[in-house]
């Protein structure tokens, strides 16, 4: 995989009406390579995750907050377009594509 690249890329983040704080957010990612595989991920920043946590403290969810979980999830500093673009190359390169993200079939 590491002689794919990046064809093509959407961020649900450049899609919301309301804008994004860029180190307290999570969004979904698609990408589509090369070789013509199109991949999903879910970006969390760092502080997304805590603040994710407080919030199911108060209203009960996911056991008062005992637990998190989410498919395909990757933890980020700040969730922007440069920083991400930087990560899936990285995983490009280390092969890692497959293991963290989601393959869509049918697209």
């Amino acid at each position: 995989m590491d002689k794919c690249k990046i064809e093509s890329i959407w961020f649900e983040f450049e899609n919301r009406i309301a804008p994004h704080n860029e180190c307290d957010t999570n969004s979904d990612v698609t990408f589509k390579l090369s070789d013509v595989t199109e991949w999903l991920a879910t970006f969390f920043t760092y502080q997304n995750i805590s603040s994710l946590y407080r919030k199911n403290k108060e209203t009960g969810e996911c056991l008062n907050g005992l637990y998190f979980c989410a498919t395909d999830m990757i933890l980020i500093e700040k969730l922007n377009r440069e920083s991400v673009l930087k990560v899936l190359e990285q995983m490009i390169k280390n092969d890692e594509v497959e293991t963290f993200c989601s393959k869509l079939e049918n697209h």
